[in-house]
């Protein structure tokens, strides 16, 4: 379908490109229009409510896309984070710590995690924890994690441990990992998760 402009174009047919129409009046639009292309203007903020998108079919968007849509607030979404750190606990030593992540107050921890990638060589009284300072098996109990052998060791299936289950952070706190062995050891290897949000 093409615009005639009577006295500017010969040709009734033509199609004519307007790069910021202004129309006074009427327009008679029952034959259709072809918007097949994409309609745009520079400088101009499209505004959708959760509702309307959802009406979009077929739409499928994760949390980094929806992100991506400036001044768009979704109410209610809080994205779970993974604090993931191998301790290399090779060097053996009475209570050596290692700092595995400091989170804000307010912070709700969903679990916390500790697998034993590399078993620990060395004397009988090696051990692991996960904890803070002043409690340090709070969230894994060094009865609860064997380091003689590779195994996951889940916060809430701890027997030991003092938290077991989801908790929501009062103050800043740092989360730490602790070791011990006497003997030399030379191998060593955990890995700890904090699941959190």
């Amino acid at each position: 379908m093409g615009i005639y402009i009577e006295g500017l174009i010969d040709n009734p047919n033509a199609s004519v490109g307007l790069t910021r129409p202004v129309i006074r009046g009427g327009m008679d639009i029952s034959g259709g229009i072809d918007i097949s292309g994409t309609i745009s203007q520079e400088g101009t903020d499209l505004v959708s409510s959760i509702a309307e998108l959802n009406k979009l079919s077929g739409v499928t968007a994760v949390s980094a896309d929806l992100n991506l849509v400036s001044g768009l607030v979704a109410a209610g979404v809080g994205l779970v984070k993974v604090a993931t750190v191998t301790v290399d606990c090779s060097g053996g030593g009475i209570a050596e710590t290692e700092d595995i992540v400091t989170l804000p107050a307010g912070t709700v921890i969903l679990e916390l995690t500790t697998y034993c990638s590399e078993a620990f060589d060395g004397d009988t009284t090696k051990s692991f924890e996960v904890g803070i300072e002043g409690n340090t098996d709070k969230y894994i109990d060094p009865v609860d994690c064997p380091v003689t052998l590779a195994g996951v060791m889940s916060m809430m299936a701890g027997t030991n441990n003092d938290q077991k289950v989801p908790e929501v952070l009062a103050a800043e706190t740092a989360i730490i990992a602790t070791w011990t062995n006497t003997a030399e050891m030379t191998e060593g290897t955990v890995v700890v998760k904090v699941i959190y949000c």
